[in-house]
């Protein structure tokens, strides 16, 4: 979660320490614009598989873009420290963190094929798992 804007760990922090803070959780940022350009180059690199690490690798790595807008890899690694994730190696996140900065300084980056960005994801079967944060839609 971010805690007044930076990225913390929730479950080492007790409710009375966020006593007059401001709290962002996955779902108060799924419907900003940081979220969907994020979520939008996760999907494009193929950064996500089962869910389960997407909220606090997207609140952590909104929170880094927010504060460095252009990091590097290494920047990028310090801030999903305590982020584990099984699925994906981390490449997609890093290629993903990659693509927001190249949006942010004016380049245009290719989309992988196949992959429609800003569409919404079906989830056919709730239970199936699907993206964390993401416009879904149950069917």
């Amino acid at each position: 979660m971010l805690l007044d804007g930076e990225a913390i760990k929730s479950c080492t922090m007790l409710a009375v320490q966020a006593e007059g803070s401001s709290i962002t959780t996955i779902e108060g940022l799924a419907s900003g614009d940081r979220f969907r350009e994020l979520a939008d180059a996760m999907t494009a690199e193929h950064a996500l598989q089962c869910g389960f690490c997407t909220p606090g690798v997207v609140v952590s790595l909104v929170a880094l873009l927010d504060t460095r807008g252009d990091p590097d890899r290494e920047e990028v690694l310090a801030a999903l420290d305590g982020n584990i994730c099984r699925c994906t190696g981390y490449n997609g996140v890093l290629r993903a963190v990659e693509r927001v900065a190249a949006i942010r300084r004016g380049e245009r980056p290719e989309p992988m094929a196949g992959v429609a960005l800003a569409d919404p994801v079906v989830v056919t079967d709730v239970r199936a798992g699907g993206v964390a944060g993401a416009d879904v839609e149950v069917v």
